[in-house]
């Protein structure tokens, strides 16, 4: 699975992004969520066939996904867990979540 963390951007930006990702021969399926606290967009994108580290990071980039997950995705040495999509903050002691929006199928 790629997963994607747009921040700061519009639900029509989102969508003009999603329609050029599920033309890709990759994509098999694609979930949207609005981010926990509404300041963006999570995208799980299930992929046709198993895909590298490398080529995820490929598709991260060229998908426009937050640059500082990148970075520390890049950074991680063996097992440590990567492509980290937080589904729930807690800030001043009120927990947000990731509301669903929408699912697209190939």
């Amino acid at each position: 699975m790629i997963k994607l963390d747009w921040d700061n951007i519009a639900y029509y930006t989102c969508m003009i992004r999603i329609n050029q990702i599920k033309k890709d021969k990759v994509v098999n399926s694609i979930k949207i969520f609005e981010s926990p606290k509404g300041e963006g967009y999570h995208v799980y994108i299930k992929e046709n066939y198993p895909l590298t580290f490398e080529q995820k990071i490929h598709y991260r980039k060229i998908w426009k996904d937050d640059p500082k997950r990148i970075i520390i995705d890049l950074l991680k040495i063996g097992n440590e867990p990567s492509d980290v999509m937080f589904k729930y903050k807690i800030q001043k002691g009120i927990k947000y979540s990731e509301v669903f929006l929408e699912e697209i199928v190939n």
